[in-house]
């Protein structure tokens, strides 16, 4: 008895959050909304996190290929 409760009770969250699903999706239906959202996210998050991760990997490389391979520059 207890695990058809149990089930009974998952069923009803799920079709809650299924609800909760459905009303934000229809709150940001506005393609204005929706372009600023994406372009504040490309823009302060996306975009310099993979350039400071580029860049860092690339100092990693030289330092790597310093250490292990062909030594510090001399001049």
């Amino acid at each position: 008895m207890q695990k058809y409760l149990i089930g009974a009770y998952r069923v009803q969250l799920k079709s809650e959050v299924l609800k909760m699903q459905s009303t934000e999706l229809k709150e940001v239906t506005n393609p204005k909304k929706l372009e600023l959202i994406l372009f504040v996210f490309l823009s302060f998050v996306l975009i310099p996190a993979l350039t400071v991760g580029l860049v860092g990997a690339y100092g990693f490389s030289v330092w790597a290929y310093q250490m292990y391979v062909s030594g510090p520059p001399v001049s």
